[in-house]
């Protein structure tokens, strides 16, 4: 009896794990990856923006474009951080650990002068969300609207991202966009 009890709360666990793993799946991506021939702008560093959180303390978010389509986000740190970081992104330790986890990775587009990226953003399943915004030149770009792939939750958005030249960036190479 024990037995088959056992069987029981095993093919129960096990049927709840596969849905919970279902579930739980990340979105894909929804833009394609595509190579960046263009020169609107610029790879050899990274992008950044500014701010002042409610609390004080002014913070900076970092991205790297790659020339092959793929945008590595370089974390969301208080401005004085800054100097750590950089070290950070020189380190073969700092991408082993961004190359495990999904919400540091995404793609861009180009077209003219306006631009969009989409990448993963944490949550108990990851989701997407695509920026998309105008470049004013090619160390320099302004985020307008963030959505949801399908269209929905559309926001107005107002952040710029200047552009500081650093070298060398961490690998692109990531398991998550082929």
């Amino acid at each position: 009896m024990t037995y088959f009890l056992f069987i029981a709360l095993s093919f129960i666990l096990l049927a709840g794990c596969a849905c919970c793993s279902f579930i739980l799946k990340p979105d894909p991506l929804s833009l394609p990856r595509v190579e960046y021939t263009g020169t609107n702008l610029r790879i050899d560093g990274y992008y950044y923006e500014q701010y002042t959180a409610s609390n004080g303390i002014e913070y900076m978010t970092v991205l790297f474009f790659y020339r092959n389509g793929i945008l590595l986000e370089g974390e969301t740190f208080p401005k004085g951080k800054l100097p750590e970081k950089e070290q950070n992104y020189l380190s073969e330790e700092w991408i082993n650990v961004v190359r495990k986890h999904r919400d540091f990775w995404g793609v861009f587009h180009v077209t003219g002068n306006n631009m969009k990226f989409e990448k993963w953003y944490p949550s108990e399943r990851p989701t997407t969300s695509i920026r998309e915004g105008v470049i004013f030149n090619d160390t320099t770009f302004r985020i307008t609207k963030v959505y949801r792939p399908d269209g929905s939750n559309l926001k107005s958005e107002d952040r710029i991202y200047l552009f500081k030249a650093f070298s060398p960036k961490p690998d692109s190479t990531n398991r998550f966009i082929p």
